[in-house]
């Protein structure tokens, strides 16, 4: 074999040779790390999974597995990788950011829990006319860590007629800073209450602090005996004070059936918790009230306070003044106990 032959002969072995494996195997990696990127947490996590199988220990993809599990929301599988990545590389920051991404954003869903409040009021009436009285209680439980159903009765007895009014609600989480809420009841055979409700509402958190900024909105409407009402108010909440003071303001405007005027209120609100599980409230609220079943024109100023008197269980106590453009002032008293189950 002559030196060219031999050349030849061995350029032929070198491009029949198998390419190493990777030139033939896509970079799974850069392509999870892509898609993760690009919004795409379950193909990243698809890939992923693939790649590790091959290159156990490869912390780069650990992490980015962690990441794309986060995204979806699968905090417990999110925190075993970052916690897998340290393991292997303990001063990796990223890992440690990502637990701590975790920490917070179960500090925001709340624990499951239950709620019974049992309340009561009497209304002294100026004049002639009989005092009002009213009772009622609320069940409120989380199903799950984002979910609170609840349901609630309320007897009323005014001017000598009684109706017992029946709802229920369900609040939902939806990522950190939104909360939609839904209310339906009705009250059967009603004589001054709402024969059917419905209301809607949402909260958005404006900024992640102790000090946040919280708008709400609100629409409902009644059908009542006489006639039927759609209310929908916006409102405010700043807290203060790491968080220990809140003031609201909200401004509403309803719309009574057979009548085009629109009437506006509004309220303007401060609660004071000094700590865990005390509160103090007041405030003074102008507008359209719906108490009796027809509009009417209210003012009132109104206050009170919540006290523990046990571990699980508080006191609560308020007051108020109101004035009505048509109709007998009154003066209310409240109390009511809640209990933490």
């Amino acid at each position: 074999m002559t030196a060219r032959s031999t050349k030849l002969f061995l350029l032929s072995l070198v491009l029949a040779a198998p390419l190493p494996a990777s030139g033939q195997e896509p970079d799974l990696y850069m392509q999870a790390r892509d898609a993760r990127l690009a919004g795409e947490p379950a193909e990243a996590i698809r890939l992923l999974d693939r790649w590790l199988a091959s290159h156990p220990g490869d912390v780069d993809a650990m992490l980015q597995l962690g990441l794309a599990l986060l995204a979806l929301g699968r905090l417990d599988e999110a925190e075993s990788q970052f916690a897998a990545v340290l393991t292997i590389a303990p001063d990796y920051a990223d890992a440690r950011e990502g637990i701590a991404q975790i920490a917070a954003r179960r500090s925001d869903l709340p624990s499951l829990r239950s709620q019974v409040s049992i309340d009561g009021g009497i209304s002294l009436v100026e004049g002639p006319a009989t005092n009002w009285q009213d009772a009622g209680v609320l069940f409120a439980t989380s199903i799950d860590p984002r979910t609170t159903i609840s349901g609630s009765g309320t007897y009323y007895r005014r001017f000598g007629l009684e109706d017992v009014e029946l709802g229920g609600g369900l609040t939902r989480q939806f990522g950190r800073d939104t909360w939609l809420r839904m209310e339906a009841g009705a009250t059967p055979n009603a004589s001054f209450r709402p024969e059917a409700f419905v209301s809607v509402g949402a909260d958005w958190r404006l900024a992640q602090s102790n000090n946040a900024t919280v708008v709400t909105a609100d629409v409902r409407h009644q059908e009542f005996p006489t006639q039927a009402v759609t209310t929908v108010s916006p409102s405010i909440v700043q807290y203060l004070a790491d968080g220990r003071v809140w003031v609201t303001a909200r401004v509403s405007g309803l719309i009574a059936e057979g009548d085009n005027h629109l009437r506006l209120g509004w309220l303007g609100r401060v609660d004071y918790a000094p700590v865990e599980r005390y509160r103090l409230f007041g405030g003074f609220a102008r507008g359209a009230d719906t108490e009796l079943g027809v509009v009417s024109n209210v003012s009132n100023v109104f206050g009170g306070a919540e006290l523990p008197i046990g571990e699980t269980l508080s006191l609560m106590l308020s007051a108020a003044q109101e004035w009505r453009e048509a109709g007998a002032d009154r003066t209310d008293f409240r109390i009511g106990f809640k209990v933490e189950l």
